[in-house]
């Protein structure tokens, strides 16, 4: 159906909605701020849009830099928003100016809407009519002042300036957090090191971080969540 409507000579009105998901950048803010919602739009009653049983908050944005092209490197779309109140600086302040924060912009027409959006309602309302969404991460802000915040976006797809692997090789270092989920150790009565891999009590227990300290817990014979690359020295230069 979308389709037939990007045919038409005279389409509806062009609808833009983005989704802000904070989750991996800011999981300490409680799970329903996690997830904005907002569109620089209003619906026919002069109401929040509302798309797939969600409610998307009318808010100042402009947005440009979206066009993708065969030739040479995926765009760098821009993102402005109002600094009402000062909202964004603060969590700019707080999370790292928002980088990697996950940005998606859903684009679909007026007729698809939902049917609470109009007076009389809508029969064509249908919430899988939309364009493939476009999921961006927020590379770096740009510019700051008490009107607006801009950021630069990255598509998933831009590899420009990545490494392999995405973090240092690191022999006998491990980067994991100690006790996270990640590493999966558990404190057990006797089996406490610190920094230094020397017996402790379970106050003064911290990892070394090195391979010395994860076969101290978990056994020199059994598998090792180590983090670090213990080969890299075997490979000559």
């Amino acid at each position: 159906m979308i389709t037939a409507e990007i045919q038409r000579l005279a389409t509806s009105e062009f609808v833009s909605l983005y989704t802000l998901d904070l989750s991996g950048i800011a999981p300490d803010l409680p799970v329903g701020e996690q997830l904005l919602r907002f569109t620089p739009m209003v619906n026919e009653l002069g109401q929040p849009i509302v798309w797939q049983g969600h409610v998307f908050t009318p808010y100042p944005i402009e947005s440009e830099g979206f066009d993708v092209t065969a030739q040479g490197s995926p765009p760098r779309p821009k993102l402005r928003a109002a600094n009402l109140d000062g909202v964004l600086s603060d969590l700019c302040l707080a999370y790292n100016d928002l980088v990697l924060a996950k940005l998606t912009r859903i684009k679909t027409f007026a007729r698809f809407l939902d049917a609470v959006n109009f007076v009389d309602g809508n029969p064509e309302a249908d919430a899988d009519q939309h364009y493939p969404l476009e999921v961006f991460s927020i590379e770096r802000k740009t510019e700051e002042n008490d009107i607006f915040i801009e950021w630069e976006l990255r598509w998933p797809y831009d590899l420009q300036g990545v490494l392999l692997p995405g973090r240092p090789i690191a022999q006998n270092l491990c980067p994991t957090l100690y006790k996270s989920p990640d590493c999966g150790w558990v404190p057990v009565e006797g089996h406490y090191f610190n920094q230094n891999d020397q017996p402790c009590s379970l106050v003064d227990d911290d990892c070394s971080q090195a391979l010395t300290g994860c076969r101290l817990r978990f056994g020199a014979k059994n598998s090792l969540p180590f983090g670090g690359f213990p080969g890299a020295g075997m490979v000559r230069q």
